[in-house]
């Protein structure tokens, strides 16, 4: 699921629950939160930018019976059950909440359309001077409204770390929930506790983070192994971006058989590292992923030189070469030539 900025999406209710774990208090409401333009444009901004983000993730919940799943499965199906399914999604995620490190939190639940399809929205909203709540006695009962502050779009503090979506269950689906976890590579049990403790979920390895992962862990394996070699490790950092361009597919074991030749004892530290960082073994590249991250190099030298430069221009041996002249391979001369350029005093 992506959402398209082109294509309206509807929010078809909405409730919101206070989870304050620092006061021991939680406030749940009865009624759902009333929408006026300013919520509304915040909370599809925030999904949208969610959805669409780089490091969202499919993910399978574990477990025969999982609390979240049972109770999202009945906000999508059951509108006359939307609030009391919501309060214990509330109640549980409070209770995973119990480490005092965890940031208290608005929690917005919302049932969306998007593409003929339906899908639960659950938001951690972590408190900031941008978001204020208020809470309204309507007929006995309790709602709480989100009030919005400023413009009403998310800015910089008020970026999400956490937040789920749920498609209708099906057991032979290769995954059940859309996740956003910016701390699940944290191993300390706060930075985990959304996936582990209140979800209940495990990751779903998909080709855009074989993809993803590749490239990252590939090149940092060469950086680590190849410190001293500079020509070398450009060599076969070059070798990751043109399979990475020119392949459909990627083996590990191929890849690193073709790479390091004869050298065994490389291939093999190659692959374990690889598949340590959970990527799979085989799988297909990603193109569109490759299409819009790799654009451009970017060398740092140890004197402080910072270049950013495009593939057709690094190819360009008139305008911009590497030269390995010295016996000391862990150095290089880099020269720019035939341009034109501005310089500027600065702080």
């Amino acid at each position: 699921m992506r959402i398209n900025p082109e294509k309206d999406f509807i929010i078809q209710n909405s409730i919101m629950h206070i989870l304050d774990n620092k006061s021991n208090k939680k406030e749940l409401s009865d009624i759902g939160m009333s929408l006026d333009a300013k919520t509304e444009q915040l909370l599809k901004k925030h999904i949208m930018n969610s959805v669409n983000d780089e490091y969202v993730r499919l993910a399978i919940f574990e477990g025969e019976i999982n609390v979240i799943q049972i109770h999202c499965q009945t906000m999508l199906t059951d509108d006359n059950e939307f609030v009391n399914s919501s309060k214990e999604v509330a109640k549980y995620l409070f209770d995973a909440m119990k480490d005092k490190r965890i940031s208290p939190a608005y929690l917005v639940l919302s049932k969306i359309t998007y593409d003929s399809k339906n899908y639960i929205s659950l938001l951690k909203l972590d408190f900031n001077e941008n978001l204020t709540s208020e809470i309204k006695e309507i007929g006995g009962k309790k709602r709480i409204d989100i009030i919005v502050q400023g413009m009403g779009l998310p800015n910089e503090k008020q970026k999400l770390h956490k937040c789920m979506f749920f498609k209708s269950y099906d057991k032979h689906s290769e995954y059940d929930i859309i996740l956003l976890d910016k701390q699940t590579k944290n191993e300390s049990e706060v930075a985990n506790f959304f996936a582990h403790n209140f979800l209940h979920c495990k990751l779903a390895i998909t080709d855009r983070d074989n993809t993803r992962n590749f490239c990252a862990y590939a090149n940092k394996f060469v950086e680590e192994n190849f410190k001293d070699d500079l020509e070398k490790a450009s060599e076969l950092k070059e070798k990751i971006i043109s399979t990475l361009k020119l392949d459909t597919k990627i083996n590990l074991v191929q890849f690193a058989e073709a790479t390091f030749g004869n050298q065994e004892e490389m291939q093999n530290n190659f692959i374990n590292y690889m598949t340590e960082n959970t990527i799979d073994v085989d799988f297909e590249v990603d193109k569109p992923w490759v299409e819009k991250n790799i654009k451009r190099k970017q060398i740092i030298t140890d004197t402080g030189i910072e270049i950013k430069i495009d593939e057709r221009t690094a190819g360009n041996e008139n305008k911009f070469i590497i030269q390995y002249p010295y016996e000391d391979k862990s150095k290089a001369d880099i020269i720019i030539k035939n341009v034109t350029y501005k310089e500027k005093s600065i702080k």
